[in-house]
């Protein structure tokens, strides 16, 4: 594996013509450049743009983005552009260390090697502090899945003001917004070639990044452009429970999904970018199977929505309800048994275009979500409680001919944790 000896952020840029903004990275004689378009013809960018705020917002985003690319090839150290409190400097190791976390795994590496911040020898002067720069209105993170929708429930409950955030204009994003009936800011983002030829050609390491953190990042700056004081996010509770220790670190798929991101994020925010920012998630309070307990009231989403995080890279246009979810990943598995806990089973069916429980080849997956073997999935799915109560409840309901041997996963963990314990756990999930 060919591995760099230094990475540094070279350059960033924001043409307010087009609203599009350049990043460029450096990796010994390598040279990245990725660009995001911030425009949209749904809302009007704000009359003015304070050049100093615009710098200061790109500073932070030209960052965050970097780790797709430091991934390639982690180097020990990491040389900020800028110069960092030593605060700022914590953040970002901790962002590129826990966001990665699952990248050290896949490709046997060890926190202990890499993502080291410090500030340049040749830094110029601070970023400038926070300040009070927006207008009261929500952005809301829109993905397409059952707990964006229910966010947008919740505010529309509310009578909040919100628009929705989508970064890429998928089929999937553009069915689920159909039903909301809400204007959607679509921003996009080109990657370098090279990052994807460098990935297939196997010639650097490849693997997950924080993609909700860089999002985040994203989000401020169309929080500024577009007059935004909240920005609303969709993470569960559930995404606080990581999947395994490296190192004795915790590897947690879903950490930018976490509530500890969530708060750091929220300091970041308002100490070094404005005051008077909210950033947070209105489902936290909430695991995943009282999300989905939510979600069930309303139909009107049931064929437009998809928690398949495949569906991201094996169908890219003219999706129908029935290319939603391929039925195989993880995801699928978790979001069929949580839907089972409040669903006929038939209805269920339906909605997945086939019957899960009665798949022998998902049984050794179903096994890893209930705890049973191996470890917690790499994907985005609650606990292994929340799997256990989600089939209790399904069981009340009824299982089905052929679904016996989920039915035997069930009674097996059933019997380890007792009737008292059980009902306990289904207690402080809120179900």
């Amino acid at each position: 594996m060919r591995t760099f000896s230094t990475f540094s952020f070279h350059s960033f840029s924001f043409d307010q013509q087009t609203l599009i903004a350049t990043f460029t990275y450096q990796a010994d004689e390598l040279f990245f450049t990725e660009t995001v378009n911030f425009s949209t013809t749904v809302k009007k960018i704000r009359t003015s743009i304070d050049e100093t705020i615009l710098h200061t917002l790109l500073q932070h985003i030209h960052i965050a983005l970097g780790i797709s690319y430091y991934k390639l090839s982690p180097t020990a150290k990491i040389l900020v552009p800028d110069r960092r409190t030593p605060e700022m400097l914590h953040f970002w190791k901790s962002f590129y260390l826990n966001g990665l976390g699952e990248f050290m795994v896949v490709n046997g590496l060890s926190p202990k090697d890499i993502c080291q911040f410090s500030n340049s020898p040749l830094n110029g002067t601070p970023a400038p502090v926070a300040r009070e720069m927006l207008q009261p209105t929500a952005l809301v993170f829109f993905g397409g899945g059952k707990d964006s929708l229910v966010s947008v429930e919740l505010l529309k409950e509310r009578h909040q003001p919100f628009f929705l955030f989508s970064m890429g204009n998928l089929p999937l994003h553009a069915l689920a917004a159909s039903k909301v009936n809400v204007p959607r800011i679509i921003h996009t983002r080109t990657l370098d070639p090279k990052l994807f030829a460098m990935n297939q050609s196997w010639e650097r390491y490849n693997g997950h990044v924080p993609i909700t953190g860089i999002l985040s990042f994203l989000s401020l700056l169309t929080a500024y452009l577009y007059e935004s004081n909240e920005i609303v996010l969709s993470n569960e509770k559930s995404a606080n429970h990581g999947n395994l220790l490296l190192d004795g670190v915790e590897i947690n798929h879903q950490w930018s999904k976490s509530e500890a991101f969530e708060q750091a994020f929220q300091t970041y925010i308002h100490t070094n970018i404005a005051k008077n920012l909210t950033y947070y998630s209105i489902l936290r309070p909430r695991y995943e199977i009282r999300i989905v307990q939510e979600f069930c009231k309303y139909p009107q989403y049931f064929h437009a929505f998809s928690s398949c995080n495949r569906n991201f890279h094996l169908t890219w246009t003219h999706l129908t309800w029935k290319q939603l979810r391929c039925g195989k990943c993880p995801k699928c598995a978790f979001v069929y048994t949580m839907m089972r806990a409040f669903l006929p089973a038939e209805t269920v069916d339906e909605i997945f275009g086939k019957k899960l429980f009665a798949d022998e080849a998902l049984l050794p997956l179903f096994k890893e979500l209930l705890g049973m073997q191996g470890c917690k999935p790499f994907e985005c799915v609650g606990t292994s409680e929340e799997m256990l109560v989600a089939l209790k409840l399904a069981n009340e309901r009824g299982f089905q001919a052929g679904e016996w041997e989920i039915e035997n996963l069930r009674k097996q963990v059933r019997a380890e944790v007792g009737r008292e314990q059980l009902q306990k756990v289904q207690e402080e999930l809120g179900v």
